[in-house]
């Protein structure tokens, strides 16, 4: 559990600990270091194509844990094995590498852009059609969460506030509702704490399943709110 008076910092000091760039000059990259390739198998049993979509799931979702989005990864090969009357063992393999073309670029008026990564699932937090949620990483300007000193988060021109325990963009109005604290979880992933509510930002469903809702949660320092800052 989260020691409040430990763990609670000020916008700035968050900034420059967990936002990169956000009270720095110099570039800087808090993406996990991963080599220029890795291979990722994944496994499934039972009928033959419930069999190969676990399979292919679990490649995917091992990708994602490592800091891939699915576009840097290819099919190098499925095995398929009988191992019963219909049923079948399946072992999928992708091979991932990183596009370093893929990085969201900063934002206008001194503000830098970065994704928000769901630290468990490997998804990003999306905007799509004002919805937040969790996808699939694929660099486009809906992921692309945008901060300053202060921790207001902006995506699309939009602030990030709350409604009840809801997350909505809005036109910015420098309200509390609009702007966060950064508690710290470990020396890789951060909590956001909404100055209005106090609750933190997160996914709604535990299982961490792609199109998952985001809103917010009292703060428990579960897997559903521990969030990656990467540029």
């Amino acid at each position: 559990m989260l020691r409040r008076a430990a763990c609670l910092v000020t916008a700035g000091i968050a900034a420059i600990a967990f936002f990169p760039g956000a009270a720095q000059a110099r570039p800087y990259d808090d993406r996990p270091t991963t080599p220029a390739g890795d291979t990722f198998v994944g496994e499934g049993r039972g009928r033959l194509s419930d069999a190969e979509a676990r399979a292919e799931r679990d490649a995917y979702r091992q990708a994602r844990r490592a800091g891939y989005s699915r576009h840097d990864c290819e099919e190098q090969r499925t095995q398929k094995t009988p191992v019963g009357d219909n049923n079948w063992f399946v072992r999928f393999t992708i091979e991932c590498s990183e596009d370093d073309d893929d990085r969201p670029n900063p934002g206008n008026g001194g503000e830098l852009a970065a994704r928000l990564v769901n630290a468990e699932s490997g998804l990003c937090f999306d905007a799509s059609n004002s919805r937040p949620r969790i996808e699939e990483c694929d660099g486009t300007r809906e992921q692309a969460v945008e901060y300053d000193r202060d921790l207001n988060l902006t995506v699309l021109g939009r602030c990030l506030g709350v409604s009840g325990n809801r997350v909505v963009l809005s036109r910015c109005d420098d309200g509390n509702d609009q702007r966060w604290n950064s508690l710290t979880s470990n020396n890789r992933t951060v909590l956001l704490e909404n100055r209005s509510s106090g609750n933190c930002l997160a996914v709604l469903d535990a299982d961490l399943d792609e199109g998952a809702a985001v809103g917010t949660r009292s703060c428990d320092n579960s897997d559903t709110q521990e969030w990656q800052v990467r540029r």
